[in-house]
């Protein structure tokens, strides 16, 4: 009470004490709850509470406890009952407003797990994930009171990496899990040498404590990477000494050594050229280490009406209202087809495939043209016959012959004359060439009293091995100089940014002050001109180069691989 009290003194608020109420767990001592009542003259309530739109519990999750929240999405759905919406329009509205809804309380909660199912509606389980990830990312890169609190509770005495997760609030376990996906995506960039040697991943290859062999012996006497820097040089004896072989000698070759005294590491999220975090890549990734099916992406077809597509994806998950559908539900029924003489029960299989309009269909397009407008034509046909008027196989071929020229006239726009039957369409898109664009590449000289270097790197397989080239010439156009090298494994990025460095190394030794820079790299000329930001990968190299053009009267140009053909070869 002493806090509130001089929490009042200092705001000049008062605290509302018939608002307020005290939550103590339901075995607490009944002599302490009326001793607290007492005091503090606040009456005593029952958990659950919700704060800030989460419900507060300490039992098991109960659907209750989620009322506030199922309300509200129900008031959503009961104005859109009312509303004859096609399946587009409802799909929009869930994406957009339902899944929207629940986004604040998946950062504290975790929903069940369900699969997405293919209508591209985000599962709310990994959202979770996703969002409890932000959390742990926050605890272990942004210093804040909330960040050290969770550290003095959790992991006063191990460190937060290897600590065990079994243990602490249901908060605290969700971060961990999320630890156990992404920890690994956090890499240390060492400036002063200030990561931990062992838990932070400052290597780019994870922690060390994780990388090291099981029954390897970690000195954890050895606390920051700056323990085993010696005179601006890797401490190599001392990390032979502590580390296998191998990861001693990929430090001390790949590394760069901390040099800046005054500038704590920084770390970077990997999976973001922009080296921030973002809840979209890390759902992104996680979904990716899910097994999830490739069929629905030949479901969805650009340019094709929102409905056609629907009804394929119902088809696949059996979910059209047939009659062999409704008795699997429970349902007992009459059944017959309404398209046949002799008509049959009514299953999935005669509508789509047996029966004899939806036999000379397929016959027609020989199965080659995209099933589902087939499979639409002959739904909406079935319903003709069964409540309207009977429907020819003539009438099918035309509507589906009509939504394949539309088809094509959205994804093939160049096409001037799409024509209207199936075998003219086919032989159109046989002989159909796309219209190239042709750009005019040539190798311009320099001006008077300047040089031109060309640069180009290259990635077998991309990472894979690499390495680079470049060549200056002079307003002549006769080479001054040239050199090609193999360097170690790594992106197409890797290897151009080595190609600018070398190159600019090379001009800075030899006094060459007027510089026309050429790169078929159109991604790295904005980045060096800052109209991009630079990608955590190559951050110390881009570095370097910004200081050694510093030094230089230079123009980073952009040119095309064609005018770039000396130092691509």
């Amino acid at each position: 009470m002493e806090v509130l009290t001089e929490y009042e003194k200092a705001s000049g608020q008062k605290v509302n004490k018939e608002k307020s109420a005290v939550y103590m767990h339901h075995l607490a001592d009944p002599v302490v709850m009326e001793k607290v009542q007492l005091v503090t003259g606040i009456s005593r309530q029952e958990f659950p509470l919700t704060y800030l739109g989460c419900p507060i519990f300490y039992s098991k999750r109960n659907m209750s406890f989620y009322s506030d929240l199922i309300q509200k999405v129900l008031g959503r759905l009961q104005s859109w009952k009312g509303k004859l919406l096609p399946h587009g329009v409802r799909a929009i509205l869930i994406y957009h407003v339902l899944q929207s809804m629940p986004i604040h309380l998946l950062s504290a909660v975790d929903p069940p797990d369900y699969d997405e199912g293919g209508l591209g509606f985000r599962s709310m389980f990994d959202v979770s994930k996703a969002l409890f990830a932000k959390l742990w990312w926050n605890f272990r890169t942004k210093p804040s009171l909330w960040s050290a609190f969770m550290s003095n509770k959790y992991s006063k005495k191990i460190n937060p990496v290897i600590v065990l997760w079994k243990e602490g609030s249901h908060v605290w376990r969700k971060m961990l899990e999320a630890r156990d996906l992404i920890e690994h995506q956090i890499y240390w960039k060492p400036r002063m040498g200030s990561s931990q040697f062992w838990f932070d991943n400052w290597t780019g290859l994870g922690s060390l404590y994780h990388v090291t062999p099981s029954d390897f012996y970690c000195d954890e006497s050895i606390l920051n990477v700056a323990t085993i820097v010696s005179d601006n040089r890797w401490n190599g004896q001392l990390l032979r000494n502590i580390l296998p072989a191998d990861l001693s000698e990929y430090i001390i070759e790949n590394i760069q050594v901390p040099s800046q005294l005054q500038e704590l590491d920084t770390p970077y999220w990997m999976l973001e050229t922009t080296r921030e975090f973002s809840v979209k890549s890390a759902w992104d990734y996680i979904i990716l280490r899910g097994v999830k099916s490739n069929i629905y992406m030949y479901m969805w077809i650009k340019g094709l009406p929102y409905k056609i597509t629907f009804m394929m994806w119902r088809s696949w998950k059996f979910k059209i209202p047939l009659d062999d559908g409704v008795k699997n539900i429970g349902f007992s029924l009459a059944s017959r087809c309404n398209c046949c003489t002799r008509p049959p029960e009514e299953t999935f299989g005669h509508v789509f495939l047996k029966e004899p309009i939806a036999k000379r269909t397929w016959e027609y397009f020989n199965s080659y043209a995209v099933p589902a407008i087939i499979i639409w034509e002959l739904w909406m046909k079935r319903n003709s016959n069964k409540h309207r008027e009977k429907v020819t196989v003539n009438r099918i071929i035309y509507q589906v012959s009509h939504t394949l020229h539309m088809l094509v006239k959205v994804r093939k726009p160049a096409i001037k004359q799409v024509p209207h039957r199936w075998p003219d369409i086919i032989r159109v898109l046989e002989k159909f060439v796309p219209a190239l664009k042709v750009t005019q590449a040539r190798w311009n000289l320099p001006p008077d009293n300047w040089l031109k270097c060309n640069m180009d790197g290259v990635s077998i397989c991309n990472p894979g091995r690499s390495s680079y080239a470049f060549c200056i010439r002079d307003p002549l156009g006769d080479l001054i100089y040239a050199e090609a090298k193999e360097i170690a494994e790594g992106t197409n990025t890797f290897s151009e940014t080595i190609a600018i460095l070398e190159a600019t190394r090379y001009c800075v030794a030899h006094n060459v002050f007027n510089l026309i820079l050429g790169t078929d790299s159109l991604y790295l000329k904005n980045i060096i001109t800052g109209t991009w930001k630079s990608p955590w990968s190559v951050t110390a190299e881009l570095e370097e180069i910004g200081e050694l053009l510093e030094n230089l009267n230079v123009q980073v140009t952009h040119v095309m691989r064609e005018s770039n053909q000396l130092a691509d070869y």
